[in-house]
């Protein structure tokens, strides 16, 4: 009787550290290495390649180290559609990655960003990368995008 408590003790004591190490682990790993928050709304402002000035807003929504987002672009001095993105990604150490589609099968386009986290999250400044229908190549160019503090 002994000798079966013994095998059914190591078979538990083995399950144990197989779940601990393979699951446990990296859980509480992602968990204290992503201790940047960037949730919030940010704003951006810039010149796109076609030269039409760009207004930006980014929000984000943090879920440990994976990323939901909701992008709103404005075409400032031109009479273009509000468009609107979501977008999905990551973030890992302090470098955050996008990638989403128009919401409307209207503007069938691709967007990603790769984003330095600055300034404790009052900053991301990185490269934005979408395929142009119009030029039919991939364009780029950089951005940066400044929280709004939310009272």
């Amino acid at each position: 009787m002994e000798w079966i408590i013994g095998i059914f003790s190591g078979i538990i004591s083995s399950l144990i550290i197989i779940l601990t190490g393979s699951y446990l682990i990296p859980l509480l790993k992602g968990f204290f290495e992503n201790t940047i928050k960037i949730s919030g709304r940010y704003m951006a402002e810039t010149k796109n390649p076609s030269g039409n000035m760009q207004h930006y807003e980014l929000i984000i929504k943090q879920f440990g180290n994976k990323l939901k987002a909701s992008l709103a672009v404005e075409t400032i001095n031109k009479k273009a559609p509000f468009v609107v993105f979501k977008l999905k990604g990551s973030i890992k150490d302090r470098l955050v990655l996008l990638h989403g589609r128009a919401k409307n099968n209207k503007y069938v386009t691709s967007n990603s960003y790769l984003l330095e986290v600055k300034k404790g999250g009052n900053s991301l400044i990185g490269k934005k990368l979408w395929f142009s229908k119009t030029n039919d190549t991939v364009e780029s160019f950089d951005i940066e995008y400044i929280r709004k503090k939310t009272y």
